[in-house]
């Protein structure tokens, strides 16, 4: 007698627990990658949204942020995206300064992979392109954790990718972002009268070989980690936040030791 009520005891408790919790034991039925994968696929399947962020570098561990960019940016139709730099405003990176737009870039998705259409941007097209880093993400090793201390109705993911595809990752980053730019110099020197194009196109010639050389010294003992943060609204899973940050330690040319941090911060909205 005491065991039967004792057991029954012990079911009510454990169902009202669950209605207590919202079926807690149901909803962490899946693993965190499911969750990703879900959340990527949410995302996809979305028309358009907006996003706003910044993105930034620090120099040593505690240095002061440079090369601050903020920017804003709309995708339509899948796959047209449009970011433009902007001021920021006070109050942060979720304020900014609509009135006051800087550069401007259209993307178009071809066969999977992002273009850009002009030259306003170039060089820094992926650090301003988060569906493209979410997209390219889902393509490396990756561990991917739920964080424990996630805000209030969301999720939050802990991406880190593994040291060798953080290295080559970011080394063709900045390939390409050497390539932009050396584009856009070639197309201007084409511009110039005959007689100086020949001169300049050495000079940029030179400069691509010192810039690539010096970028190949530094990778070969560079030591880089990345990880991500993508906060999603528990509900949906569609991402409300997304930070990043990029640790790179290497070589100068002095033979020290020296630290740089990639950093990035955005938020979307507006889903449709």
């Amino acid at each position: 007698m005491f065991k039967a009520v004792y057991g029954s005891a012990a079911i009510l408790i454990c169902l009202t627990a669950l209605l207590l919790t919202g079926c807690t034991s149901s909803d962490n039925v899946r693993s965190p990658e499911e969750y990703y994968s879900l959340a990527m696929s949410g995302l996809a399947g979305k028309e358009e949204f907006h996003f706003q962020g910044m993105s930034a570098l620090r120099l040593g561990e505690s240095g002061e942020f440079q090369q601050q960019v903020h920017f804003e940016g709309k995708l339509r139709g899948h796959d047209q995206l449009t970011v433009r730099t902007v001021s920021p405003a006070a109050g942060g990176t979720k304020a900014l300064n609509a009135d006051k737009p800087g550069l401007t870039e259209n993307f178009i998705r071809i066969g999977g992979a992002w273009q850009g259409g002009t030259d306003a941007l170039a060089g820094r097209q992926g650090r301003l392109n988060p569906v493209n880093r979410l997209e390219e993400l889902g393509k490396l090793d990756t561990e991917i954790t739920l964080e424990k201390a996630a805000p209030r109705g969301t999720r939050m993911f802990r991406i880190e990718v593994s040291q060798e595809d953080a290295k080559r990752w970011f080394a063709a980053d900045l390939k390409k972002e050497m390539v932009d730019v050396d584009r856009r110099f070639r197309r201007l020197a084409d511009k110039r009268p005959a007689s100086e194009r020949s001169k300049l196109n050495a000079e940029l010639d030179a400069a691509w070989k010192k810039m690539n050389d010096e970028l190949g010294r530094r990778m070969d003992t560079a030591q880089v980690r990345t990880v991500y943060h993508l906060t999603v609204e528990r509900r949906t899973l569609l991402p409300q936040r997304l930070s990043s940050e990029t640790q790179i330690v290497y070589k100068n040319q002095a033979g020290g030791v020296q630290e740089e941090s990639l950093v990035s911060d955005t938020f979307f909205r507006d889903y449709k």
